[in-house]
């Protein structure tokens, strides 16, 4: 293989891990925001128009302490 192929095909490869990183990570904040939808519902929250809103919001949250 020449230099430049082997270039593209790593090039392909971090670009293929970044993709799956992605999804995993969104996999991830899709598990926080279900729980916290449920709780939330559970407890009540209102108003029911800001409940996804604030279950994402926790989500976001509960990822950025899941990161330090």
């Amino acid at each position: 293989m020449k230099l430049q192929d082997e270039v593209e095909v790593a090039e392909q490869r971090m670009r293929y891990a970044e993709s799956e990183l992605r999804k995993l990570k969104q996999g991830i904040r899709d598990d926080y925001a279900r729980a916290a939808l449920t709780g939330l519902l559970a407890y009540g929250y209102s108003p029911r128009e800001l409940v996804v809103e604030e279950a994402f919001r926790i989500a976001e949250i509960c990822l950025a302490d899941r990161a330090k």
